[in-house]
């Protein structure tokens, strides 16, 4: 199987320790005609707690356009996801104001995964980033990132972020389009937490 991922979300309540014990489970929320939602919970021995919410689109292997399910799909996640359907649309905005901060932001060739596009993790790692450079870098949080037309190597990329609400709004461009677009809040505040990692539409 093919998958991509469109968007996650993550409500970080208390960050993992060093050599803290963790319980991880998993399971599928919710489903599409082409895309299906996972859900994933994180807790530790010394409070940690992490919940973790994933749009996967299932992706032709030869055209690499969305497809499907496949009828094992159900057969594999069908129990926990159940008849519950979510969308795959992305919410946040795919343009940025004139005054944020611009950076420039290089691609290694470890950010590529195999299809030479920069992988989900690298584009975290710009997220996390501007969260330090705003000295936003505090927890509980709830981050957002939805991912458009990917960041491509060999392009003119760059880390744009602005401070807002306690946290940040942050865009990883590529050529001047918006490949990912991020957002992180105050967990509880009145622009972040719906009071669960799934996104409930």
């Amino acid at each position: 199987m093919n998958w991509v991922v469109r968007r996650t979300m993550l409500e970080i309540r208390q960050p993992p320790a060093f050599e803290e014990w963790l319980d991880i489970a998993t399971w599928c929320s919710g489903y599409g005609g082409r895309w299906a939602e996972r859900r994933t919970e994180l807790r530790g021995d010394r409070g940690a707690h992490v919940e973790g919410c994933t749009v996967w689109v299932f992706v032709d292997g030869e055209t690499g356009r969305p497809a499907k399910l496949p009828p094992d799909f159900f057969d594999i996640w069908g129990e926990t996801a159940g008849d519950r359907q979510i969308s795959a649309r992305t919410t946040l905005p795919s343009k940025w104001p004139t005054d944020v901060h611009d950076d420039e932001w290089p691609v290694r060739f470890a950010d590529l995964d195999v299809l030479g596009h920069v992988n989900n993790a690298a584009q975290w790692m710009a997220v996390e980033e501007a969260l330090e450079l705003s000295g936003q870098s505090k927890f509980p949080v709830r981050a957002e990132l939805e991912h458009g037309p990917g960041v491509e190597p060999d392009t003119d990329v760059r880390l744009r972020w602005q401070a807002v609400d306690g946290g940040i709004d942050s865009w990883l461009t590529t050529d001047g389009v918006a490949g990912s677009v991020a957002r992180v809040r105050p967990l509880g505040s009145e622009t972040g937490s719906t009071g669960n990692a799934r996104g409930d539409e």
